[in-house]
C-alpha cells in the first residue's frame, strides 16, 4: 500500500508475497558496495566483483558453494546471459567497501 522511493528500480514483491508460488521472470540482483554485484536465480548465483574476478555456482548442483565454475569455459553462455542483469553504474555515493562481506575474497 505504499508509493515506492522515485529513485528505486527493478518489479514490487507485492505478487509473490500475495502467492509465493506465482511466476516470477527476473533474478535477484544485489550490491554490496561499489562496483561488486551479484545475480541470484533459482539454479545460479553469478558475482562481478569491481576488479572483475568473478563467481558462478550452480545452486542445484552444489547448494553450498565450494565449486566456482566462472573460469570454465563451458559457462560461458550462462555468466553471459546472467551477468546482462547486472547494473550498468553504481547509484551516485554508492560507498566502496572497506573490507570483504565474502569471507572466501577479500575485495
Amino acid at each position: 500500500g505504499f508509493a515506492p522511493p522515485e529513485q528505486l528500480e527493478g518489479h514490487s514483491l507485492v505478487p509473490l508475497l500475495r502467492e509465493p508460488a506465482a511466476p516470477w521472470s527476473w533474478p535477484a540482483v544485489t550490491t554490496a558496495g561499489r562496483g561488486n554485484h551479484s545475480v541470484r536465480t533459482e539454479r545460479w548465483r553469478y558475482t562481478r566483483y569491481r576488479d572483475d574476478t568473478e563467481e558462478l555456482y550452480d545452486e542445484a548442483d552444489d547448494p553450498n558453494e565450494w565449486v566456482n565454475l566462472a573460469a570454465r569455459p563451458d559457462f560461458l553462455r550462462v555468466k553471459r546471459e546472467l551477468a546482462r542483469w547486472l547494473p550498468d553504474s553504481d547509484a551516485p555515493g554508492a560507498p566502496a567497501l572497506r573490507k570483504s562481506s565474502n569471507p572466501r575474497r577479500a575485495v
